[in-house]
């Protein structure tokens, strides 16, 4: 069983991942070849796209490894939990950040 903090965080880092794939610029490229590839009104262009779909498969990779995590070896542990940390720091650093006024 996972504690309040860290399925908070978990969420964070889930909603930072999806960002990631759906938005950022740094996978552009990625999104751009969904679309040459398949076309603006495919299937996967949909996918790639939508934060609904995308953030389904990000918790799939990180929700089962945080269930795991607490049998595994001390260092594994404070690793993964950095992981997730960075994802959901950065996630609440940009949600904070929309709310600044310049």
């Amino acid at each position: 069983m996972i504690n309040a903090l860290v399925l908070v965080v978990l969420a964070l880092a889930v909603a930072r991942g999806t960002r990631l794939v759906t938005t950022d610029q740094i996978t552009l490229p990625l999104r751009t070849g969904v679309i040459n590839k398949w076309g603006e009104d495919g299937k996967a262009a949909y996918f790639i796209f939508c934060p609904w779909c995308v953030s389904i498969w990000v918790a799939a990779l990180l929700v089962p490894p945080t269930f795991a995590i607490p049998h595994a070896p001390y260092w594994a542990q404070q690793v993964w939990y950095a992981f997730l940390t960075v994802l959901a720091t950065s996630h609440a650093t940009g949600l904070i950040s929309k709310l600044e006024n310049d």
